[in-house]
């Protein structure tokens, strides 16, 4: 039996207590303890306290079966949020319990009838992925696997719903205590998979730019293997013609073209982008581009010297392979010419065990914890934070900013664009009850082969525009306990 360690408790408290729109001087002035019945987060006043029973003992209890998704309670009638927040949704419970989430015991004293924290600390470390062994074709946790997706509340940041009762909470006991104004960060991306760029030979670190017909003929049969799948298994025959029309005409053409696109397209609104871009060798999954040729690299040098975020995009074959990994980084640090940046893993190829390889290379975030089928909230929160390592019982010297929507995944779950749309705009209002960072992966690609793709792009851009910008170094480098967000 693995035991819920006292760290990782304060761990997980911490991050319910910084999910309240809580002033940093009040934050600073709170304490939070953790004893073998309960976990407490005592006010400043030094009177007020808040606690949560420990309930649940160990890692164990999940993969036992024994933990359960339960309903909970506003303490009081809230103001303007019960639309989207009717009551709160806790995953891991020990019982089915349905009673409000906090309750007041005395003057002093607030109850929760819930272990929140262990709750917030399995949903948060993605402790589910671990125990499991399903895999899809890509070696993937399936989201029709997930908790979220069984007990129906993926599309619910339920984690950070707790902050919003946390602060009723607070307020009844401490009815002055200072506040914030909660705002809505984004943080827009863009996975550079394709370039245009037939697949480069790299040999001693140099690029030979054009292979030999020999060559080029040999990197191009993984490509008509993966283009006539598209048919086959996934029963898609217009992507197949896309990807052969991609290797037929116009393969230079277009794809670094559309990447300067989806910068115009965020300065004319006054958003940020980051371009993630590829390192990895040529193979079915991966587009084998050398990021060190002259156009590209001269594309990440203008596109940082416009003020644009770079980072890495690690290739299919770096899914729990730290070595390669490594390489990978490695190689963007020498393109982009800095030794801090983040990204994202392709396919989404991503478990928990992936925070301590990315930690390993020295990178600074990841952003790969979204699903490729869905949009929603993978981890129950749209709040960037660094994760909880369960095997090696610390925090992570990195920072996790969940993905909640992949273009292609909003197109898998919805029919037309009218129906992604509103999805769309349901995930930002959701996000933005929260104060959290709605991050959107669009890919070059789809400017270029989805027709209709580009008009539907600028009219959710245009939606984004009164929003904020989340400041990742300010929030990686924070070393508080409860970090304010960025």
């Amino acid at each position: 039996m693995k035991p819920i360690s006292h760290q990782a408790r304060l761990w997980a408290l911490g991050e319910i207590v910084r999910r309240a729109s809580i002033d940093q001087e009040f934050l600073d002035d709170c304490d939070c303890q953790v004893t073998r019945e309960e976990s407490i987060l005592r006010l400043p006043d030094g009177k007020c306290s808040i606690r949560f029973r420990n309930a649940i003992e160990s890692w164990d209890e999940i993969a036992r079966g024994k933990l359960h998704t339960s309903k909970a309670r506003w303490m009081s009638e809230p103001d303007g949020v019960r639309r989207l927040v009717p009551d709160f949704i806790v995953p891991y419970c020990a019982d089915r319990t349905e009673r409000p989430l906090f309750e007041r015991l005395d003057s002093h004293t607030v109850i929760s009838h819930y272990d929140l924290p262990a709750s917030v600390l399995f949903t948060l470390s993605r402790a589910e992925e671990t125990i499991s062994q399903v895999r899809d074709r890509h070696g993937r946790f399936p989201t029709v696997q997930s908790t979220a997706f069984h007990d129906e509340f993926l599309h619910r940041p339920v984690v950070d719903e707790y902050g919003l009762a946390l602060e009723q909470a607070i307020g009844s006991l401490i009815p002055s205590y200072p506040s914030q104004r909660r705002l809505l960060r984004v943080k827009l991306s863009h996975d550079c998979d394709e370039v245009g760029l037939w697949p480069s030979l790299r040999n001693g670190g140099r690029t030979e730019r054009q292979p030999s017909p020999v060559a080029s003929a040999k990197m191009l049969v993984p490509s008509v293997r993966a283009a006539i799948a598209h048919a086959t298994h996934h029963h898609a025959p217009l992507s197949m013609c896309r990807e052969f029309s991609k290797m037929a005409v116009g393969r230079g053409r277009s794809f670094l073209q559309r990447i300067r696109d989806l910068a115009k397209y965020s300065q004319e609104r006054g958003l940020d982008s980051a371009f993630y871009w590829k390192g990895s060798v040529f193979g079915p999954y991966d587009s084998g581009y050398d990021p060190r040729s002259l156009r590209v690299a001269s594309l990440i040098a203008q596109l940082e010297e416009e003020g644009f975020e770079n980072g890495v995009h690690p290739g299919y074959e770096t899914y729990l392979q730290p070595a390669v990994l490594q390489q990978e980084a490695d190689l963007l640090r020498q393109v982009i010419g800095q030794d801090q940046f983040g990204g994202r893993q392709h396919f989404l190829r991503w478990l928990p065990q992936s925070w301590q390889h990315w930690e390993s290379c020295g990178l600074a975030y990841d952003s790969s914890v979204g699903y490729s089928d869905r949009p929603g909230f993978r981890a129950g929160t749209c709040i960037p934070y660094r994760p909880w390592l369960a095997e090696l019982d610390r925090e992570a010297h990195l920072l996790e900013i969940p993905l909640v929507i992949m273009d292609v995944a909003l197109f898998r779950a919805c029919t037309g664009y009218d129906e992604a749309f509103d999805s769309f705009q349901q995930c930002v209002e959701r996000c933005r009850l929260v104060g959290g960072v709605f991050t959107f992966l669009c890919h070059n690609e789809m400017l270029a082969s989805k027709p209709g793709f580009p008009a539907f792009y600028a009219k959710l851009l245009n939606t984004l525009t009164d929003t904020h910008r989340f400041d990742w170094r300010k929030a990686g480098a924070s070393k508080a306990r409860c970090s304010p967000l960025y």
